[in-house]
């Protein structure tokens, strides 16, 4: 039996040698530019979730994908796992070895088949980690985007030029997580 015990202890610290040398390269930037992809100074399970969710792309609006792009775009530069489809929409899922899950769903419009809003749905494991992922989520918008344009306790909206986030905190006494959705900034035009 001892000899068991050394050969799983062995194998143990292989895999995390081997594993911390893989990530040793590792920067956090993405080709030469300043990386925000960096949450706010934390090292959290939710630092790590949200940059998973934001995946390590150089370009799009989110995980590599923007508003406009066609349903090939996006099924060449998602990597999530696909799990919907139809003609309007895109659905894609990923559950983490926390047993989260984040699902990405892209919509298109109906005349031009390209990227009209994106949402993105995070359920979490308690309140404690939706309160620690939400945290997380406002510095790294608040860091890309600037202060929000309008901000309560449950829901965040930051505004671009071309486009809104709103993030909404969904927990409910049942379910626990995220909701961010990516959609055209519809601007408003009042005729006297």
């Amino acid at each position: 039996m001892p000899n068991l015990h050394l050969r799983v202890m062995g194998y143990l610290l292989g895999t995390g040698l081997f594993l911390s040398a893989c990530n040793s390269g590792s920067s956090g930037k993405r080709g030469g530019e300043e990386a925000v992809r960096e949450p706010a100074g934390s090292s959290s399970v939710e630092s790590e979730l949200l940059l998973m969710i934001l995946g390590d792309f150089k370009d799009g609006m989110f995980r590599g994908v923007s508003l406009g792009n066609t349903k090939d775009q996006v099924k060449l530069t998602e990597t999530f796992e696909l799990f919907e489809e139809s003609d309007f929409q895109l659905g894609f899922t990923h559950d983490t070895r926390q047993l989260e899950t984040v699902d990405v769903y892209y919509f298109f419009s109906k005349d031009k088949a390209v990227v009209d809003k994106i949402v993105v749905d995070v359920f979490l494991n308690s309140k404690a980690a939706t309160d620690q992922l939400w945290s997380e989520t406002v510095r790294y918008y608040t860091k890309a985007y600037g202060e929000p344009s309008a901000a309560g306790s449950t829901r965040i909206n930051w505004q671009q030029e071309q486009f809104k986030l709103d993030l909404e905190n969904v927990t409910n006494g049942i379910d626990n997580g995220l909701k961010l959705t990516f959609a055209p900034l519809k601007i408003v035009v009042a005729i006297n």
